[in-house]
Formats: C-alpha cells, sequence, structure tokens
C-alpha cells in the first residue's frame, strides 16, 4: 500500500464517506479523483500551481468522460466540470445522488483535467441507474 493508511467509516452517502476522509486529511489542501477516473503530469502541475498562488478555497477540474470505451461530447457531459480540488475546510452536502461541495466564494478552474470512465460494461451503467433512481426517488418522493 506503499503507506497509505485505511479508514473505516459507515457508508451512509458518498459524501458522507468523502467528508470522513477530508477529516482525516493532513494536508491543507484536498484532491478528489475516483477510482474510474485518472489525472496526468499536466493536472499535477495545474494542483501544484493553483495550491502554491493559495488565492481560492476551491476548484473545478475538467472530465473527458468516456461511455463503453467512447468519449462523450454531448449530452452535457462536453462540459463536466467538478470541483474536485479544495481546502480542507470544504465539505459535500448529504445527497445521495450527484453529490458536491459546497462551496462560498469564488471557485477557479484547473485547465487540465480528469478521464473519467465510469462504465466498463453496460450492465454496470443499468446497475447505477436502477441504485440512482431509486434514491433519488426515495429522497425526493418518500415522506420521512
Amino acid at each position: 500500500m506503499a503507506g497509505a493508511r485505511v479508514i473505516h467509516h459507515e457508508f451512509s452517502t458518498i459524501g458522507g464517506q468523502r467528508n470522513a476522509a477530508i477529516e482525516a486529511a493532513t494536508e491543507d489542501w484536498i484532491l478528489v479523483v475516483d477510482a474510474d477516473e485518472r489525472g496526468s503530469t499536466a493536472l499535477g502541475l495545474d494542483v501544484a500551481q493553483a495550491i502554491k498562488s493559495n488565492q481560492l478555497d476551491a476548484h473545478r477540474v475538467p472530465r473527458r468522460n468516456f461511455f463503453l470505451g467512447r468519449e462523450v461530447k454531448h449530452g452535457g457531459w462536453q462540459s463536466d466540470r467538478p470541483v474536485r480540488l479544495f481546502r480542507k475546510s470544504v465539505r459535500y452536502n448529504s445527497s445521495r445522488v450527484h453529490e458536491h461541495v459546497e462551496v462560498t466564494g469564488e471557485i477557479g478552474e484547473l485547465r487540465n483535467g480528469l478521464v473519467h470512465e465510469p462504465y466498463p460494461t453496460i450492465d454496470s451503467w443499468f446497475e447505477k441507474l436502477d441504485r440512482y433512481s431509486k434514491w433519488w426517488a426515495e429522497d425526493k418522493l418518500v415522506p420521512r
């Protein structure tokens, strides 16, 4: 594990998992990269420059999205720029579907980004569609 520290946290939401990891972080800046994403040396240089400039609390990271091995350039995916680099003081919201960090103030944008390959098979896409539609319906339509 090359010196990595493993943290166990009871799952509630993806944002909750990320917030627990942020709490445990020992550095002032967080870069979120999911298991289905890959960065580049150019992205690493952008991250270092953004941290060095120390002007903003958060930065968007553009993503090139792929579906079953082909890049998606339409349907909103071509402009996918989630906030992925931010100060440790920033936290994710509690949404189960499309969680995001809550930032006050100006958000910067890095030039270089991530390659995102979330669906290796059509079955994986249907599984996530089923899970997310169920969660969305429960959160929006089921009285608590």
